[in-house]
């Protein structure tokens, strides 16, 4: 509400929703997603909030709910919330609130594509969805038999269980390789990941570097790397070398670039994943 300055009046007008969805853009709050105690193998709980539509044109508030990833989508808790036209599988899965005009009945709908006019396509195409018009991704989940787990806080995601080890191995060389992480498919995220290079035999300082494959290609050095190994007697006492956690900004098939100077045949570079961050159309 505004005072009006035209008149001088002491009454308040009320803004235009035209004018507040300026104000509002790219606007979450809540809505965090989590694993369900109950099935977390097929559930996502979704906690209580509220956002913008992916235009900036229409808020919705959502109640906290349970949706089903393994039954197609229907309205309500406790109902399924999967794109009923394909079946479950092992991918990632992008999470929507949904609703109908001027933010009328909104819901929770799961899509395998990061594309709202898509996702507004096929949930339009549901029983029963024909009058949802607007669409907000809130967050992406992956499947692997069961949904993998997690934990969310703001735009932070971190894999409950261990870290993910998605390179074991020997480079074989020191060109650049790129390398596909476990974050989700589709969209770019920051993914935080651990870095290390192993050389049980350490004779001459190895660098290694993780960097995003929409930056240069560089090699590493002494002055550019996030893990390395020095050749020396001190640094033979710990077979590991370093051990980094970084955060490298993924491109949407969740892949970075790995490289490394001054490999030998013994040594090993190892990338886990953490987590990523996912700000979640908030910014752009």
């Amino acid at each position: 509400f505004v005072k009006d300055s035209q008149s001088g009046a002491a009454g308040l007008t009320l803004l235009a929703l035209s004018s507040l969805s300026s104000v509002l853009s790219g606007y979450l709050y809540g809505l965090t997603l989590a694993n369900n105690g109950s099935d977390a193998t097929n559930d996502i709980d979704v906690a209580a909030g509220s956002c913008i539509d992916s235009t900036n044109a229409v808020p919705m508030a959502l109640s906290a709910l349970t949706k089903r990833l393994d039954a197609g989508w229907a309205a309500g808790t406790n109902q399924g919330m999967r794109n009923s036209a394909v079946a479950i599988t092992d991918t990632t899965y992008h999470i929507y609130a949904v609703c109908k005009a001027a933010g009328a009945d909104p819901d929770i709908y799961a899509h395998t594509s990061a594309t709202v006019a898509t996702v507004i396509t096929a949930m339009q195409a549901e029983s029963g969805g024909s009058a949802y018009l607007y669409a907000r991704r809130i967050g992406s989940i992956m499947r692997s038999t069961t949904i993998r787990a997690f934990t969310q806080a703001g735009d932070e995601f971190l894999w409950t269980a261990s870290p993910v080890q998605d390179y074991l191995s020997d480079p074989g060389n020191d060109n650049a390789a790129s390398l596909t992480v476990t974050t989700p498919g589709g969209i770019v995220t920051t993914a935080i990941l651990q870095h290390a290079i192993q050389d049980v035999t350490p004779s001459a300082a190895t660098y290694g570097l993780i960097s995003s494959l929409a930056t240069t290609d560089v090699a590493p050095s002494s002055v550019r790397h996030n893990a390395f190994v020095y050749g020396s007697a001190t640094m033979a006492a710990i077979p590991n070398g370093s051990v980094a956690e970084i955060r490298v900004r993924t491109d949407t098939s969740s892949a970075v670039r790995r490289r490394v100077t001054g490999r030998t045949a013994d040594h090993t570079q190892i990338v886990n994943t953490v987590g990523y961050i996912d700000t979640r159309g908030r910014l752009a």
